[in-house]
């Protein structure tokens, strides 16, 4: 397993890196607070990510400039990412819990995210061994963006609904 920490670069930024012994792999950038588009650029190239919208959830991922997968999230929150040459990832998480793992056909988790429970902004992805690099490259930063996008909108619900959650117990 090949071990990864990724971070937020500051309390109020919406930029994200990921790094391995201390050397920088990569870094996630959103256009603006108000978009959910995002790129990750690394030194073996630039992933787009491309949202449909908020009630539309496919998410496309262009490799410099090439559609090479979209990920699609059902309304009831389970993530399939599908590649252009036909490979299907499950992007998942459990209840109460901010760690992900995305898992391939059989169920095997090829990369996970864990995040401690208190902890904002940081954690640690843990990669397969045996996954190629372009492959790895592309698991690890989409599941990144969609992680920072599911805790995104989570927190936009929680803002919405908490006058109407307030108001009940008055």
């Amino acid at each position: 397993m090949n071990i990864l920490n990724w971070k937020q670069k500051s309390w109020g930024s919406r930029a994200y890196e990921t790094h391995a012994d201390g050397l920088p792999m990569g870094n996630l950038t959103f256009g603006n607070w108000f978009s959910y588009d995002a790129a990750y650029a690394s030194a073996k190239g630039k992933l787009i990510f491309i949202s449909k919208g908020w009630f539309d959830q496919d998410t496309e991922v262009l490799f410099n400039g090439e559609k090479v997968a979209v990920a699609h999230t059902s309304l009831f929150g389970n993530t399939q990412i599908q590649l252009s040459n036909g490979d299907n990832y499950n992007y998942e998480t459990k209840s109460l819990s901010r760690d992900v793992a995305i898992k391939d056909k059989t169920g095997r988790a090829l990369v996970k995210f864990e995040q401690p429970a208190l902890s904002l902004g940081k954690g640690t992805v843990i990669v397969a061994d045996d996954l190629d690099e372009l492959t790895a490259e592309m698991l690890i930063s989409t599941g990144l963006y969609l992680k920072v996008i599911a805790e995104s909108k989570i927190t936009i619900l929680v803002v919405l609904l908490m006058p109407l959650i307030v108001r009940m117990f008055d």
